[in-house]
């Protein structure tokens, strides 16, 4: 999540969409992130939405799932992606 931060910070984002998860997903994401995003100086709006409530967002999705499929699915998407910072855990 630090990298994430520092990520949305240097793109000089305006907002962070994170998928609509469980309730328990939710309330986790937001622990970690608040305080991430402080320690960072990110100040960056970010919610919770539902799959499908941003049209287009299915492609990132599809990347990121292919991505972090393996190296397979990652060679065959990899010229479709223009930055893929390695954000660890």
């Amino acid at each position: 999540m630090e990298a994430l931060a520092e990520s949305v910070g240097k793109a000089e984002a305006g907002r962070l969409v994170i998928e609509l998860g469980d309730p328990v997903r939710n309330q986790r994401d937001v622990r970690i992130i608040q305080p991430r995003f402080h320690a960072a100086g990110v100040h960056v709006a970010y919610s919770h939405e539902s799959p499908g409530s941003f049209p287009g967002l299915e492609i990132a999705d599809g990347l990121a799932w292919a991505y972090g499929a393996g190296t397979g699915w990652r060679r065959m998407i990899w010229p479709m992606v223009e930055i893929a910072p390695e954000i660890g855990g």
